[in-house]
Protein backbone atom coordinates (compact mmCIF):
# COMPACT_ATOMS: atom_id res chain seq x y z
CA UNK A 1 0.00 0.00 0.00
CA UNK A 2 1.47 3.08 -1.18
CA UNK A 3 1.11 6.87 1.35
CA UNK A 4 -1.82 7.89 -1.01
CA UNK A 5 -3.81 5.16 0.05
CA UNK A 6 -3.19 4.50 3.65
CA UNK A 7 -3.44 8.64 3.89
CA UNK A 8 -7.42 7.74 2.04
CA UNK A 9 -7.53 4.60 4.78
CA UNK A 10 -6.85 7.23 7.37
CA UNK A 11 -9.36 9.90 6.29
CA UNK A 12 -12.08 7.26 6.28
CA UNK A 13 -11.27 6.06 9.70
CA UNK A 14 -11.29 9.64 10.81
CA UNK A 15 -14.43 10.17 9.32
CA UNK A 16 -16.27 7.49 10.65
CA UNK A 17 -15.20 8.86 14.37
CA UNK A 18 -15.84 11.91 13.56
CA UNK A 19 -19.31 11.27 12.08
CA UNK A 20 -20.56 9.19 14.43
CA UNK A 21 -19.34 11.25 17.56
CA UNK A 22 -21.82 14.48 16.15
CA UNK A 23 -24.62 11.30 15.75
CA UNK A 24 -24.15 10.74 19.55
CA UNK A 25 -24.53 14.44 20.28
CA UNK A 26 -27.18 14.91 17.91
CA UNK A 27 -29.22 11.57 19.46
CA UNK A 28 -29.09 13.07 22.92
CA UNK A 29 -31.50 16.32 21.46
CA UNK A 30 -33.99 13.66 19.82
CA UNK A 31 -36.59 11.81 21.45
CA UNK A 32 -35.32 8.55 22.97
CA UNK A 33 -38.88 7.24 22.77
CA UNK A 34 -42.59 8.48 23.16
CA UNK A 35 -46.29 7.12 24.12
CA UNK A 36 -49.42 9.03 23.15
CA UNK A 37 -49.20 11.56 25.86
CA UNK A 38 -45.60 11.47 26.28
CA UNK A 39 -42.19 11.90 24.42
CA UNK A 40 -39.10 11.82 26.52
CA UNK A 41 -36.20 13.29 25.22
CA UNK A 42 -32.66 12.28 25.62
CA UNK A 43 -31.18 15.62 26.77
CA UNK A 44 -33.86 14.83 29.92
CA UNK A 45 -32.15 11.31 30.90
CA UNK A 46 -29.63 10.41 32.97
CA UNK A 47 -27.29 9.22 30.28
CA UNK A 48 -27.18 12.40 28.45
CA UNK A 49 -24.07 13.60 29.76
CA UNK A 50 -22.52 10.28 28.87
CA UNK A 51 -23.23 10.14 25.38
CA UNK A 52 -22.58 13.96 24.85
CA UNK A 53 -19.33 13.41 26.98
CA UNK A 54 -18.63 10.63 24.76
CA UNK A 55 -19.27 12.59 21.53
CA UNK A 56 -17.63 15.84 22.35
CA UNK A 57 -14.26 14.00 23.94
CA UNK A 58 -13.90 12.02 20.41
CA UNK A 59 -14.02 14.73 18.33
CA UNK A 60 -11.58 16.39 20.61
CA UNK A 61 -9.35 13.47 20.34
CA UNK A 62 -9.62 13.03 17.10
CA UNK A 63 -7.93 16.77 16.60
CA UNK A 64 -5.73 16.25 18.88
CA UNK A 65 -4.31 13.19 17.72
CA UNK A 66 -2.38 12.69 20.54
CA UNK A 67 -4.04 10.60 22.40
CA UNK A 68 -4.23 6.77 21.79
CA UNK A 69 -7.00 4.85 19.73
CA UNK A 70 -7.70 2.22 23.04
CA UNK A 71 -9.14 5.16 24.42
CA UNK A 72 -11.34 6.25 21.49
CA UNK A 73 -12.66 2.78 21.68
CA UNK A 74 -13.01 2.55 25.37
CA UNK A 75 -15.69 5.89 24.75
CA UNK A 76 -17.41 4.12 21.94
CA UNK A 77 -17.83 1.31 24.12
CA UNK A 78 -18.76 3.46 26.93
CA UNK A 79 -21.53 4.71 24.53
CA UNK A 80 -22.64 1.89 23.14
CA UNK A 81 -22.92 0.27 26.02
CA UNK A 82 -25.13 2.86 27.73
CA UNK A 83 -26.95 2.68 24.46
CA UNK A 84 -27.78 -1.10 25.05
CA UNK A 85 -29.08 -0.22 28.38
CA UNK A 86 -31.05 2.60 27.80
CA UNK A 87 -32.61 0.56 24.79
CA UNK A 88 -33.44 -2.62 27.11
CA UNK A 89 -34.62 -0.62 29.57
CA UNK A 90 -36.99 2.10 27.91
CA UNK A 91 -38.17 -0.95 25.50
CA UNK A 92 -39.62 -2.23 28.39
CA UNK A 93 -41.57 0.98 29.65
CA UNK A 94 -42.33 2.48 26.16
CA UNK A 95 -43.56 -0.68 24.56
CA UNK A 96 -45.38 -1.92 27.50
CA UNK A 97 -47.43 1.20 27.67
CA UNK A 98 -48.44 1.06 23.84
CA UNK A 99 -45.25 3.61 22.86
CA UNK A 100 -42.03 3.18 21.14
CA UNK A 101 -38.78 3.56 21.35
CA UNK A 102 -37.32 6.83 20.21
CA UNK A 103 -35.38 8.00 16.85
CA UNK A 104 -32.33 9.34 19.16
CA UNK A 105 -31.86 5.88 21.24
CA UNK A 106 -31.51 4.24 17.51
CA UNK A 107 -28.73 7.03 16.73
CA UNK A 108 -27.44 6.88 20.20
CA UNK A 109 -26.54 2.95 19.25
CA UNK A 110 -24.90 3.79 15.97
CA UNK A 111 -23.51 6.74 17.15
CA UNK A 112 -21.16 3.93 20.08
CA UNK A 113 -21.15 1.22 17.14
CA UNK A 114 -19.43 3.85 14.80
CA UNK A 115 -16.93 4.99 17.02
CA UNK A 116 -16.47 1.50 18.09
CA UNK A 117 -15.71 0.31 14.30
CA UNK A 118 -13.46 3.75 13.27
CA UNK A 119 -11.05 3.06 16.58
CA UNK A 120 -10.82 -0.56 15.69
CA UNK A 121 -9.82 0.19 11.88
CA UNK A 122 -7.51 2.89 13.43
CA UNK A 123 -5.57 -0.08 15.25
CA UNK A 124 -5.60 -2.65 12.57
CA UNK A 125 -4.07 0.52 9.95
CA UNK A 126 -1.95 1.39 13.00
CA UNK A 127 -0.74 -2.53 13.85
CA UNK A 128 0.60 -2.70 9.92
Amino acid sequence: MDNKEKKILLKLEELIIGVSAIVLILAALLPWGSTENVTVLGIFGDDTFITIGVGILAILFLLTKKIPTWISLLLGLIALGTGINDYIALSNVFEGNGGSVGSGMYLTLLGGLGVVVGSILDMLRSAK
